[in-house]
């Protein structure tokens, strides 16, 4: 059997893009992954290093690269850390081969920390996609569901992981110009960009599943027991935040594990850089460094 792994990227995350390929053939070593590397107009020496680097592992049958061809990227709603690349995956659903029926979407700030077996053979039974509720925002953010019409006593989805059912969104005719059609319509407000135009697309149409186990968002660990709990249980750890593990001034937990992957990726030279540059926001108390933000009104 064979796996179908989406991730969305661009030059500026074919590092980080690596690093959780890496996590997912270590933790995963007894499956074959097709990976379906979505990008638009990626650089291609950097693209091929990517593909040469991992295509010799037994794990991986191939890694392909799906060009998306968009000419135009303002047409995307976006901001901040949010890319235009969040809305790649819109356009890959229908350039994906014939052969695929099921493909399990990742975010790039992810890292695979265990076996995703059960996820990836859940049974839709009439869903379309399988997706984690998003606590932050579900039933909490009423604009969100006013914006996009729809029922706040309904759950909303976190679009960094998403398995979708292929062969039945291919029996929709035209599903994916309904998708973009969202996507562009200036009369919606996105105020999550991407994730909303699925939220809004796939209404009543997502199993869920466990959030802490299959979209484990780092910025919602509260204390270290509970990241340790993450590390020992949480299948898939999301790093989805401004806040990056691989950036110096990062300010949270689970930064180690995002490096444990990098470091047996690439030996400890960007390691020890990192450490070196991080040692103030390491060892202040992670509530007094909050509390320095708030102040300064600086993303640290």
């Amino acid at each position: 059997m064979e796996y179908n792994i989406m991730i969305c990227t661009d030059n500026n995350y074919l590092y980080q893009t690596s690093v959780l390929i890496k996590s997912l053939i270590i933790n995963n070593n007894d499956k074959l992954f097709d990976i379906y590397i979505v990008g638009n107009d990626l650089e291609n020496k950097e693209l091929n290093n990517l593909i040469n680097r991992f295509n010799g592992e037994n794990s991986i049958k191939q890694i392909n690269y799906i060009n998306v061809g968009v000419k135009n990227l303002n047409v995307f709603q976006v901001s901040g850390h949010i890319s235009a690349a969040a809305y790649y995956r819109i356009l890959a659903l229908d350039m994906l081969p014939e052969s695929v029926d099921r493909v399990l979407y990742l975010d790039c700030d992810i890292i695979v920390n265990g076996d995703i077996k059960n996820l990836y053979n859940i049974d839709f039974n009439d869903d379309l996609i399988a997706a984690a509720e998003d606590v932050k925002i579900s039933k909490k953010f009423k604009d969100v569901y006013e914006n996009l019409q729809l029922d706040n006593n309904e759950r909303y989805f976190n679009s960094g992981v998403i398995l979708f059912n292929v062969g039945e969104l291919r029996k929709i005719d035209g599903f994916e110009n309904q998708l973009m059609n969202i996507a562009m319509d200036k009369n919606i407000v996105l105020r999550f960009h991407d994730q909303d135009v699925l939220n809004k697309y796939f209404y009543k149409k997502t199993k869920f599943i466990d959030d802490k186990l299959y979209n484990q968002v780092v910025k919602g660990i509260k204390n270290r027991k509970e990241a340790d709990w993450v590390c020992s249980n949480s299948i898939i750890i999301h790093y989805a935040d401004r806040r990056k593990p691989w950036k110096y001034n990062y300010v949270g937990y689970l930064d180690d594990e995002w490096w444990k992957y990098e470091i047996l990726l690439n030996g400890k030279e960007n390691y020890n850089e990192y450490k070196k540059k991080h040692i103030i926001y390491r060892y202040i108390p992670f509530g007094i460094l909050r509390k320095i933000k708030r102040i300064f009104k600086k993303d640290i």
